[in-house]
């Protein structure tokens, strides 16, 4: 059985149809996809619109189910060589 610690694969669809558990806002609260809890999630998808900033890197995810946009904030060097690899 999965819990909220574990990375889960999910769909852009499954994605926009979770549900947050918790008191509605209450922030770092787990999402509920088909009966389980996840806060951690691997998608995998075709990358466009790139766009790379010196505070961000901004780029669409679509996987066949839907698009997904994403805001990756740079904070540091690391993060810097994280959002890289992103094609």
């Amino acid at each position: 059985s999965r819990g909220a610690s574990s990375t889960m694969p999910l769909t852009v669809k499954q994605i926009s149809e979770a549900q947050q558990s918790g008191t509605t806002g209450e922030k770092g609260a787990p999402f509920v996809v088909d009966g389980v809890e996840t806060a951690n999630v691997r998608l995998v998808g075709l990358v466009s619109g790139k766009t790379e900033r010196n505070t961000d890197v901004s780029f669409t995810i679509d996987d066949g189910t839907g698009r997904l946009d994403f805001i990756r904030w740079v904070n540091d060097a690391a993060d810097s060589a994280e959002t890289a690899g992103v094609q």
